[in-house]
């Protein structure tokens, strides 16, 4: 009886062990799950983020664009006022004679 008693204890004992050693491999998995999650959801707010920067720099990209446009044209427009009044600076030059006095 005392050998089957020692017996039952030790199964007693590595089930227990088995158990032990399962639940802390669950753990352990479940932890690791939460830890790959916890890196997932970083990765996605980085992401997130630069997508948010990227967004921010073709927006800025964008208005400076249109801002040189504009500025372009406005150049352009000065240039044409600028070469209209310089033709009729000539012509009334030339009109008074000026312009053959060389």
């Amino acid at each position: 009886g005392k050998q089957e008693a020692l017996e039952k204890l030790r199964e007693e004992y590595e089930r227990r062990m088995r158990d032990d050693v399962s639940e802390a491999v669950a753990r352990d998995s479940a932890h690791k799950t939460r830890i790959f999650e916890a890196k997932d959801m970083q990765a996605g707010e980085l992401i997130r983020d630069l997508k948010r920067q990227v967004c921010e720099v073709k927006t800025a990209h964008e208005a400076d664009r249109r801002s040189l446009q504009v500025a372009l044209r406005q150049q352009r427009e000065d240039k044409a006022l600028l070469e209209a009044s310089h033709k009729q600076v000539l012509s009334l030059e030339r009109g008074a004679g000026v312009g053959r006095l060389q």
